[in-house]
Formats: structure tokens, C-alpha cells, sequence
């Protein structure tokens, strides 16, 4: 009798963590002006229980800070398993300058050349993960 695995496991708040913590890049959704929803490719840093990033002036940064909560998500694979991690939260400018300054000892750097002198922190609320097994068969 072999040792069957279940189909899916829910991970601790922890191991989310970890998880988004060892990942580069993740994506952040944000609800449009006229109803809909844009989603945003950003690098990323964990910084005390909350996400850090840069980006521009445009709809990412307007997005982000007008919202009442965006959602940020970030997967992968292991060892045979995928893994994805949602993050729930509020986005802030980061605008006080202990902060701004403690901003600029992370490594949130840009992937490309663009000017992005802005720093996002998304608190929060809620972050929830689930592992699975990679079904090959089919």
C-alpha cells in the first residue's frame, strides 16, 4: 500500500511568509476606476508582515493607494507540489520619512531602468496559502 498524499494542504501563516519571502516576483491586483480589476508583475520585499515595492506615477500607484484593499499573490512549485500564497490588505504611500528611509535599506530595485521613486507598503489583513500536488498523468 503506498502512501497517498492529500489532495490539497492549507499552509500556516508562517510558511505563507516564508514562501512569499523567497519568491522575487508576485502579482498585485487592484480594482479599476470604471469597475474592473488590473494586474501588476511587481518585485517585492517582506517587511514586517507587510509587502514593499516601487513603481511610478500611473495606474499601479493611483490603483493601489485608492483602494479600500488589493490583493497580492505569489506561486510556485516544489518537490512535485505548487504552492500559491494570497495576501489581503491596504496599500500605502510610504511618505513618512523614518519609514521612507528604512525603505531605502531593502532591496526593492527596479528590473528595469525606468525612474520609480515611489515605495508602496500593503498591510496585511489576511494572507492565506494552499499546496498541492502536481497531478502528470494527464
Amino acid at each position: 500500500m503506498g502512501f497517498e498524499l492529500e489532495p490539497m494542504e492549507h499552509l500556516i501563516e508562517s510558511e505563507c511568509w516564508n514562501l512569499v519571502r523567497n519568491e522575487e516576483v508576485g502579482r498585485l491586483a487592484v480594482p479599476t476606476r470604471n469597475g474592473g480589476v488590473d494586474i501588476f508583475p511587481i518585485n517585492h520585499q517582506v517587511d514586517q508582515g507587510s509587502i514593499v515595492f516601487r513603481t511610478a506615477l500611473g495606474s499601479k500607484l493611483s490603483g493601489a493607494v485608492e483602494a479600500g484593499e488589493v490583493a497580492f499573490e505569489v506561486d510556485g512549485t516544489d518537490d512535485g507540489a505548487a504552492w500559491s500564497v494570497v495576501l489581503h490588505g491596504h496599500a500605502e504611500l510610504i511618505n513618512r520619512r523614518t519609514d521612507l528611509f528604512d525603505s531605502f535599506d531593502l532591496s526593492v530595485r527596479p528590473w528595469h531602468l525606468s525612474h520609480k521613486p515611489y515605495f508602496v507598503r500593503i498591510s496585511a489583513s489576511s494572507i492565506t496559502g494552499r499546496r498541492f500536488q502536481i497531478d502528470r498523468s494527464q
